[in-house]
């Protein structure tokens, strides 16, 4: 006896594999090749307390540098001194370094593993996250630009005091397809939160 299969199920079986196939197709080498993405990553690793996927991702050292360009850009006092500008490359290395640290620490969670052990200690990154309450990021969007730079806006919500902000993110590709934060365009925002 022969099994015979009509034409209409193979068609369907066909145009369900194209279906799967296309869809992987989009996720593996589109979708995870997306500033929405790498978001994502940087979100995982801080749940994960992956410290150095995030410092793969997050360039803390740049953010600082940038911000404090912006910050003395806009005080003409600092430009005209001196001895203003000449302590601005000090300032940038030791406030990069800490920060950088302070960040990592509170990613890693080396605080929760510290008190664990009987250390009670405090971060300066504490002082900064202690009103914070439960952020929430509602939605992320990017524009590509054509020098692999990416322009990348996080809309986050306070759920503790109902408040949101709206931060804009500058990010580059990475040689993987993924992309790392470099700057923070608006750190003016981040007081709404």
């Amino acid at each position: 006896m022969t099994i015979t299969v009509s034409k209409k199920f193979i068609a369907i079986f066909i145009a369900l594999v194209i279906i799967i196939a296309g869809a992987y197709g989009y996720y593996h080498f589109v979708f995870t090749r997306t500033p929405e993405y790498s978001v994502n990553i940087i979100r995982t690793a801080v749940k994960n307390h992956d410290a150095e996927t995030f410092n793969k991702h997050v360039d803390i050292d740049s953010i600082v540098n940038d911000w404090i360009d912006k910050e003395v850009e806009k005080d003409a006092s600092v430009k005209n001194d001196p001895l203003a500008s000449a302590l601005v490359p000090v300032t940038k290395n030791i406030l990069a370094g800490s920060i950088k640290n302070a960040v990592t620490a509170a990613v890693a969670d080396t605080q929760a593993n510290s008190s664990k052990t009987g250390a009670a200690t405090s971060s300066p990154i504490d002082n900064v996250t202690a009103d914070k309450g439960d952020l929430s990021l509602k939605d992320v969007s990017s524009v590509k630009n054509a020098d692999d730079t990416a322009e990348i806006t996080l809309v986050v919500e306070n759920t503790t005091k109902k408040t949101s902000a709206t931060i804009k993110l500058k990010a580059s590709r990475l040689t993987d397809g993924t992309w790392k934060i470099i700057a923070l365009e608006n750190p003016e925002e981040l007081e709404k939160l």
